[in-house]
């Protein structure tokens, strides 16, 4: 793009291309270059689209990068501001596309991880241009976060699934109860306070010299006035009245000032200067509800674990006592592993039968003192406070968590009837699966590990 920028440069120096005049100054606006697009901008002339057809066959020429004329556009600009903000308003091309991409998408075989994924970076991208550029509708927040929501789920438009988190809790970040997914308002709103940062820090950039030659800068006797009007949708004033003055210059008199050029901080940020993720998770903190308990994670395990451990300690597993609260008529409520008890998660983790003979085999393993839990956030508490040494206690760790997951694996082959697991086999999987993932994460050579505390 680089050579296709120094062509247009040349062109408008020989007078080939006339670019389109722009605020009181005159300024001459030719081509922006985006990541995988182009737009020229030029005086509305058959000679000037002549002229640009040219260049870029030259260019074609010499680079070999042929622009497609058949998926290009040719638009004339002369709308009312009406239109354009009746432009800015029309969310249904963002909302079809969306809808378009999940279609395509085969999500029911994915994991909760996988998901999770696609959520966070794939769907959270895929209107970007235009919330950077417009403020979003309430109404069409509320439906897109409702396609994510829904995709989270594993549902789509015509099968729904149960929800068993509030989706405000899963856009939280980590710390404060939530998966770290963020929510389109706040992303919406820091995109937009973006240019306002940029307009004052970059005050050398096309599109600020663009907006300062459409819009002016006044100077006044009481101060400065900066006025973007409504052209985004959003408006940037700073404006000091005359006693704020008189206050600020008294304030300065007491200080030193030095030689150095003045420079906007950033004031959310410890380095001071503006950040999209560190602003949205601000916003975030006061726009969404809080969880009951920060997010455990460990960067050991693959997301579709972590997340169930989430869902654990929240106690929102499809339990047979949860699925009854859900409306959910099941014939029985009983543990499906000893048909004894009810089932809830307590139970299923660590008074069933087959969870406690489990946890008999992992104490010998260990050779740790364990002491008997009445609840699996004991458990959990147990592991946070053990005294060992770094590896150790993520090794600890491990061997915890894999094995809660292999007991939820277990009864989910006994409910659903699947013969791949027995219950004689679960400590012996527990111990190669922690295994595993200990030593691929971490990056370790396996030859060199015992894998005992």
């Amino acid at each position: 793009m680089e050579g296709l920028h120094v062509d247009m440069e040349n062109a408008v120096e020989q007078g080939f291309f006339c670019g389109a005049r722009v605020g009181e100054e005159g300024y001459s606006l030719t081509h922006l270059f985006y990541a995988d697009d182009a737009l020229f901008v030029g005086e509305w002339d058959d000679r000037n689209v002549a002229n640009l057809i040219i260049i870029l066959n030259c260019f074609y020429l010499v680079s070999g990068l042929r622009i497609d004329l058949q998926k290009s556009n040719l638009y004339g600009v002369g709308t009312t501001m009406q239109e354009v903000e009746e432009m800015a308003d029309n969310w249904n091309e963002v909302v079809q596309r969306l809808k378009k991409r999940l279609a395509n998408w085969k999500v029911k075989p994915l994991s909760i991880g996988g998901r999770l994924t696609l959520i966070r970076f794939i769907l959270g991208g895929l209107c970007i241009y235009y919330m950077s550029m417009f403020k979003i509708l309430e109404t069409i927040i509320k439906l897109l976060e409702a396609l994510r929501a829904t995709l989270f789920c594993g549902g789509d438009d015509i099968q729904r699934k149960i929800s068993w988190i509030k989706w405000e809790i899963v856009l939280n970040s980590k710390d404060k109860g939530g998966l770290g997914v963020g929510s389109l308002k706040a992303l919406n709103l820091v995109l937009l306070q973006k240019w306002h940062w940029r307009f004052v820090t970059d005050i050398n950039s096309i599109w600020v010299k663009v907006i300062r030659s459409i819009h002016g800068v006044k100077k006044l006797e009481m101060g400065v006035v900066l006025d973007f009007g409504k052209m985004f949708g959003w408006q940037m004033k700073f404006l000091w009245i005359a006693d704020q003055l008189s206050a600020l210059r008294g304030l300065l008199r007491q200080i030193q000032m030095s030689d150095q050029s003045d420079t906007w901080e950033w004031a959310l940020d410890p380095n001071d200067s503006f950040s999209v993720c560190g602003t949205r998770r601000h916003i975030d903190n006061f726009i969404l509800q809080e969880g009951v308990i920060g997010t455990r994670w460990c960067n050991l395990f693959p997301i579709k674990v972590n997340v169930f451990i989430w869902r654990t300690l929240l106690n929102r597993l499809p339990t047979r006592v949860n699925l009854v609260d859900k409306g959910i008529d099941l014939p029985t409520v009983l543990c499906p592993s000893c048909s004894l008890h009810v089932e809830e998660y307590n139970h299923v983790f660590v008074s069933c039968d087959v969870a406690d003979k489990i946890w008999e085999k992992v104490i010998k393993w260990l050779d740790l003192p364990f002491p008997l839990f009445s609840n699996i956030e004991e458990i959990f508490a147990w592991v946070t406070s053990a005294s060992l040494g770094r590896n150790k206690k993520k090794a600890l760790e491990t061997m915890v968590l894999t094995t809660i997951w292999m007991i939820w694996q277990y009864r989910n082959n006994v409910v659903f009837q699947t013969p791949s697991m027995k219950r004689s086999n679960i400590f012996e999987s527990v111990v190669i699966l922690s295994f595993d993932w200990f030593t691929n994460r971490l990056r370790l050579s396996r030859s060199n590990i015992t894998w005992t505390l």
